[in-house]
């Protein structure tokens, strides 16, 4: 296993989420708190949340990016 498969094998993968809270204005006026998603993509600190019909197109993923932090995002079931 590469670097790079290691680094994307984590719990979070393919996670159901709803967004429980962000600090980032322009998160806030997209309104995307209670909005669900699944995260497809992961790093050290943060996951990468493919919300529901919407794209995030400050991102090359077109995913929004929210810290692990248990407060912030809450696992609701498994996408797969």
């Amino acid at each position: 296993m590469t670097n790079y498969e290691g680094y994307m094998d984590n719990k979070y993968l393919n996670k159901r989420v709803t967004i429980k809270h962000t600090d980032k204005v322009a998160y806030l006026k997209e309104k995307l708190i209670g909005m669900c998603g699944v995260i497809i993509r992961t790093s050290s600190d943060d996951l990468g949340v493919l919300i529901d019909g919407k794209t995030n197109k400050a991102s090359s993923y077109g995913v929004y990016w929210f810290n692990k932090d248990e407060s912030v995002v809450k696992i609701i079931g498994s996408f797969r």
